[in-house]
């Protein structure tokens, strides 16, 4: 069994000092900072926090250096300051209101106008492929525009029939077609790398607001099922198949910056990586969180590589071995040490819950769509319409022009 001076053995005067606030209770006198050992019961030092800092403990006196009582105090101190500043910032923000209610109200009324608008400027930047002979192809960004609109309206196909020849009539679209051909057209590969390529685009205009991100998923429930068999049971049985989203969004705005789509059984660590690389690309990445199932040496380098830092929390069985990572090695200690500063960058991973809820709330939590490649067309849709929508706030919000 490891005994507690063994463990103490292992840490550094900081880290000692660390957990001296967390288990002792240290209390201001007229003389200075009453500290109780951490190894001796009832005896106690005394912390001067004068001109020149000192400590009655037989470490300080020997080495003339930080103790691990002194470090307890100057974190206390440090406490103490930071949530001084925090009530202060909160008092700021309750005496402004951080909610511009009536920039808010117009961005929500005249939204589907500068939907249109903005769907138009995306759609227009997609270049069509050339083709040699064969009969003549739609205009992909008219097609990808239907698409999107289609899905923003809810409208069925033959319903949404009318709207097409209003939006050629404006001028936001060049091309018309039969009610059944976006249907066809959802079923191409090459409209899933034209919409992943449009969310990343419709991300850009926030590339000076955004620095913090987080990454989670979740799942878009499907009308298609597929067999199993239960050997406990001894039977075969059906289950509902859904598309696995994996986005990487920004927690001040909740813009998606990143999307990886998989089968509903497939691990969440794995996308980590390419969604913080393709944000990184054209954000500047100061931290990111994610929840346990993202708990990886890899990902944790990754973040550090992009001189950022990842605020995953730890499971029962991490130890602070770095095995080469010293990311690692460093969110560890700040994870066991420095618990609340590392929850409050976490819970911004709250965040992506809250884009997940955006999209199905306003796009739908279901995918209409019966064929597995317009599954991930209609799910990409819905993130692409999510980006446009909160762009607009950020125009009446911020006042951002966005340009594709």
């Amino acid at each position: 069994m490891v005994t507690q001076k063994q463990i103490l053995s292992k840490l550094n005067r900081k880290e000692r000092g660390h957990l001296l606030t967390q288990n002792k209770d240290i209390q201001r006198t007229t003389d200075g900072f009453k500290v109780p050992s951490q190894t001796q019961e009832g005896k106690e030092y005394i912390v001067n926090t004068g001109k020149n800092w000192s400590c009655t403990c037989h470490d300080h006196q020997k080495e003339n250096e930080k103790c691990k009582h002194i470090w307890a105090v100057e974190l206390i101190l440090t406490q103490q300051a930071q949530k001084q500043d925090k009530q202060e910032i909160r008092e700021r923000a309750e005496e402004s209101y951080s909610q511009n209610w009536t920039a808010y109200n117009h961005s929500q009324t005249h939204e589907r106008k500068q939907f249109l608008q903005l769907l138009s400027d995306l759609t227009q930047t997609i270049e069509n492929q050339e083709q040699s002979n064969g009969r003549p192809r739609k205009d992909l960004g008219s097609m990808i525009f239907h698409s999107a609109l289609k899905v923003y309206t809810g409208f069925s196909l033959r319903r949404y029939q009318s709207l097409q020849q209003r939006a050629k009539q404006q001028k936001l679209v060049e091309d018309t077609c039969a009610y059944n051909t976006i249907s066809h057209y959802l079923q191409k590969q090459e409209l899933t790398e034209k919409l992943e390529e449009l969310i990343y685009k419709s991300a850009s205009p926030l590339t000076t607001i955004e620095t913090e991100f987080a990454v989670d998923s979740s799942g878009f429930s499907t009308s298609t099922f597929g067999k199993y068999f239960n050997h406990k049971h001894g039977e075969e049985r059906e289950v509902r198949e859904w598309i696995k989203a994996h986005l990487i969004s920004g927690t001040r705005t909740n813009i998606v910056t990143g999307v990886e789509l998989t089968k509903g059984n497939k691990h969440d660590s794995p996308q980590f990586k390419p969604l913080v690389e393709k944000t990184a690309e054209q954000f500047n990445i100061e931290e990111v969180s994610a929840d346990k199932a993202y708990n990886s040496r890899e990902n944790y380098q990754l973040v550090e590589e992009l001189d950022g830092e990842a605020y995953i929390p730890f499971r029962k069985n991490s130890t602070g071995r770095s095995k080469g990572c010293k990311a690692w090695k460093k969110m560890y200690h700040k994870f066991q040490y420095q618990k609340e500063e590392f929850r409050d960058h976490y819970h911004k991973r709250s965040n992506s819950e809250t884009v997940f809820h955006m999209i199905k709330e306003k796009f739908g939590e279901d995918i209409n769509s019966k064929k597995h490649r317009s599954q991930l067309n209609e799910t990409l849709l819905k993130i692409l319409n999510h980006n446009i929508a909160v762009t607009i706030q950020q125009i009446h919000q911020k006042g951002i022009k966005p340009e594709f």
